[in-house]
């Protein structure tokens, strides 16, 4: 269902952007932002954390295909 939701909306703003800029109706525009918002607020958040490091201590960032982890390792 999010797959099929995504596409549906991919193709509603690509759609309304292109209607809205060949001067159809101004309110595609409209339903193309309101498309791209939409589809920005369904992915995922990503996490910031803050953490204070200690003289000594290292920050390892590791990047994994489908997401990634940090880790805090100290010597």
């Amino acid at each position: 269902m999010g797959r099929l939701l995504d596409s549906l909306l991919r193709r509603v703003a690509r759609s309304g952007l292109r209607r809205g800029l060949a001067g159809e109706h101004w309110a595609w525009l409209v339903i193309a932002a309101a498309a791209f918002v939409l589809r920005r607020a369904r992915r995922p958040d990503t996490r910031v954390e803050r953490i204070k490091l200690e003289p000594g201590d290292r920050y390892l960032v590791t990047v994994q295909p489908g997401g990634g982890h940090t880790r805090r390792t100290t010597e």
